[in-house]
């Protein structure tokens, strides 16, 4: 038998979200309203995507009869410390695999707190963790439990990021800008988004034409306006290309 479908939907059925906005001088020169959505207060230790990345893939677990659930993520990963939580909550066995060498830091600490077991991975085959060969030597040792990506990059994780932007927020803004890690997020928020929106990415790695390639073949009818390589919260590169261009 599964973990409980019933609670998993009744744990992730609250996802009231609030909207904060900015003020800026030029934006306010140009008649440019910016807000921003705080995924981050949704929760205190499941926040942002994660909460959206991880609903259907838990749900999905439950479905298919699993109790028991492992994935993949750095020292610091928001990702295992968010599964490990829900995992706690749900009454669910989890195994996160941890890239690198053997560290102890708060993040994993709360992780082993929360019963996840942690197995370290070096980093070349970390590396290595989507081939199937890897995924094939991983299923044979854990055959009991239910495999998430790193990240929650995966069919159940797109499904949750479509549900991030409401009807309302649809109606009344005419951008969606996001962070672009998997691109999970930014694909969810593509596909909800249409003909009257932009939806703008900003890529936190490089590898920048592989990635406007894969959305846009996940999205044709979408544009896409990446910019390569910048810093998250780099406020200057952001003017110069949305304010001043």
């Amino acid at each position: 038998m599964g973990a409980d479908v019933q609670i998993i939907k009744q744990f992730f059925q609250s996802t009231e979200t609030q909207i904060q906005s900015l003020f800026s001088e030029q934006a306010g020169k140009q008649q440019i309203q910016l807000d921003v959505l705080r995924l981050d207060l949704i929760h205190a230790q499941i926040s942002g995507n994660k909460w959206f990345k991880l609903k259907y893939n838990l749900l999905q677990a439950a479905e298919q009869g699993f109790t028991k659930v492992c994935s993949f993520g750095g020292a610091y990963s928001n990702h295992l410390h968010a599964l490990a939580y829900a995992c706690h909550c749900l009454g669910i066995e989890s195994v996160g695999f941890v890239r690198g060498d053997v560290v102890d830091n708060p993040t994993l600490r709360d992780c082993q707190a929360w019963g996840m077991k942690l197995k370290w991975m070096d980093r070349e085959t970390y590396r290595l963790k989507n081939q199937p060969f890897v995924l094939n030597q991983l299923k044979e040792n854990y055959p009991a439990y239910f495999h998430i990506p790193e990240g929650g990059d995966n069919e159940a994780g797109y499904q949750g990021c479509c549900e991030i932007l409401s009807e309302s927020m649809q109606m009344k803004y005419d951008i969606f800008a996001c962070p672009i890690g998997t691109a999970t997020t930014f694909k969810g928020i593509a596909a909800m988004s249409d003909h009257r929106h932009q939806a703008w990415g900003f890529p936190a790695f490089k590898g920048l034409e592989t990635l406007r390639s894969q959305l846009e073949q996940s999205h044709p009818s979408k544009t896409f306006n990446s910019l390569p390589n910048i810093i998250l919260g780099d406020s200057e590169n952001v003017r110069q290309h949305y304010l001043n261009g």
